[in-house]
């Protein structure tokens, strides 16, 4: 994939390794219609021995806090499906939360490692096998779903699936086995665009929501985020925990208080390793309009500064619940946009960033990698932007963004090319004024200093412009102007005259403002130094 649309390579690695690393387990397919489906991961994800699996689970459950767990009845959880000596501790949380409460049916939303599904995937068989005994299939429902033309059963995906089996040993001993099991693998939304993601969820969940009622809990597999080498994902490599910790915790965000569409542009722009993205945005589309969630417990194999060349998993316990109305969230779980100001070094990568990218555009063929720069969460949010070139102080080229393509390293990497070789004021930059020029990245805010991917306000009274602090922009028929927040400053503009000279970028009569539609915002600006050339 194309670093510049801002997509990892990685991607692609990671679901490679996953699915030669499923392969690498057995199991016998299962018959459609038998009676039991046989269980694959005894003795390899969780202890074979009854006794022993029983005892294990017990022990994480009892040890498991019940401090951020509510009163109310649980509606559903999000829960890892590593082996239980990685994730199982964390598992733990969330069924801990689910004691004291009784379920008719379980509604288990997984995926496949290792074949890949158009639609969902249903089993239509009496029973899974566990180490605990068997766990009951609601077939009236399956057969339901089997009826529907997005579902459908295929064998070789559910052979030796652990995204489902690994949750079923940990829902006998919570529940203490009394329920029956709906369990679905969810065929990826990756390669859709999304208008069609979305399409394929509203019809998944129009087929499931009639088997969600009070008597059903809702159960949704998913390891985070996958980093290191081995899995093709790095996108930086230094302040590893933190920065994964940041990345974790806005996933998290958007699963406990966005809605499936935002989580889904969370996945596009940073590409995050997470291999339940499907199912996860299926639970939110099935989930009750406004349903907001809460943290139970967060851990990473990898420890707390994983090494790059390394491999490290995350692992998430959520929980949401009946009545548990806007509960608090820890500070780290936010979007990354919610810190609007970029660091020194944040600002350092997007200026080396984008010379680089016009050095790539200026030599055919020399690729922009994504290994070559620190990209942090915050780099990976949505936010507009404008690249400004000078040479001795003089303009050279300023294209940008206003509303946010993408992620934001990905927009000034574009925007660098655009303002290097496609403002029409200029002719393309030669490899002689390269050398020369002078770099400035202007990262678009709202008037109030926030980051949204569309920052800007409409402007009710000129008396508002707040001169080097705000950009404008102005629009009256086709005609449409802007000026940067730092332009009134380089020329020494007052109010008057920064309108004055809007209504000019605009091709418009300079009092024209009265009469047009004009909108603000701001920007952290920052360009190279001296020393950086």
């Amino acid at each position: 994939m194309m670093f510049l649309y801002g997509r990892f390579s990685g991607r692609s690695a990671f679901l490679a390794f996953a699915l030669s690393f499923a392969a690498l387990g057995g199991g016998a397919a299962p018959v459609h219609g038998a009676e039991r489906h046989p269980c694959a991961g005894a003795g390899r994800w969780f202890p074979a021995d009854a006794a022993a699996l029983r005892a294990q689970i017990e022990g994480f459950i009892q040890s498991a806090s019940t401090a951020a767990i509510p009163q109310g009845r649980p509606l559903a959880i999000v829960v890892p499906h590593a082996g239980y000596e990685y994730s199982g501790r964390t598992a733990a949380h969330a069924y801990r939360a689910l004691r004291g409460h009784r379920f008719e049916r379980v509604l288990l939303l997984a995926f496949s490692h290792s074949a890949a599904i158009d639609g969902a995937s249903a089993l239509d068989v009496l029973s899974y096998e566990t180490p605990l005994g068997d766990v009951g299939v609601d077939g009236e429902a399956v057969r339901s779903l089997l009826r529907n033309d997005l579902f459908r059963t295929e064998a070789r995906a559910h052979a030796s699936e652990h995204s489902d089996e690994n949750q079923l040993p940990f829902l006998q001993v919570a529940l203490d086995g009394d329920f029956k099991l709906v369990s679905v693998l969810v065929g990826p939304l990756d390669s859709m665009s999304a208008k069609a993601a979305a399409e394929r969820l509203d019809q998944l969940a129009a087929a499931l929501l009639p088997l969600v009622d009070e008597k059903t809990l809702i159960v949704a597999s998913s390891d985070f985020t996958h980093y290191g080498a081995p899995y093709g994902y790095v996108p930086f490599r230094a302040n590893t925990g933190a920065n994964l910790a940041a990345l974790d915790g806005e996933a998290a965000y958007w699963i406990l208080r966005g809605t499936a569409e935002d989580l889904l542009d969370f996945f596009g722009r940073t590409d995050a390793t997470v291999c339940g993205r499907a199912p996860l945005a299926l639970m939110k589309r099935l989930l009750p309009a406004g349903a907001q969630g809460r943290a139970l417990h967060y851990a990473r194999s990898g420890g707390g500064d994983p090494d790059p060349e390394d491999l490290s998993v995350s692992y998430f316990a959520l929980g949401f619940f009946e009545g548990d109305s806007n509960p608090a969230l820890p500070e780290w779980i936010a979007p990354a946009q919610a810190r609007a100001q970029l660091s020194r070094e944040e600002q350092r990568t997007l200026l080396a960033l984008a010379r680089q990218s016009i050095a790539s555009r200026m030599n055919a063929g020399q690729a922009l990698r994504a290994s070559s720069f620190e990209l942090t969460p915050r780099l990976m949010a949505a936010q507009g932007a404008f690249v400004t070139l000078t040479i001795e102080g003089r303009l050279r080229g300023c294209i940008g963004n206003v509303i946010a393509p993408g992620p934001l390293y990905s927009t000034v990497a574009r925007m660098a090319q655009e303002a290097a070789f496609g403002d029409p004021r200029f002719p393309e930059l030669s490899p002689a004024e390269f050398e020369r020029i002078h770099i400035e990245i202007s990262a678009l805010l709202t008037p109030e200093g926030e980051v949204d991917a569309t920052p800007t306000r409409p402007l009710a009274d000129p008396g508002q412009i707040r001169v080097g602090q705000d950009g404008l922009t102005i629009e009256r028929g086709f005609a449409r102007g802007l000026l940067l927040p730092q332009v009134p400053l380089e020329y020494g503009w007052n109010r008057e005259e920064y309108l004055l000279h809007l209504c000019q970028k605009a091709g418009l009569p300079p009092t024209a403002w009265t009469e047009a539609r004009i909108e603000r915002f701001g920007a952290q600006v920052f360009g190279e130094e001296e020393r950086e050339r």
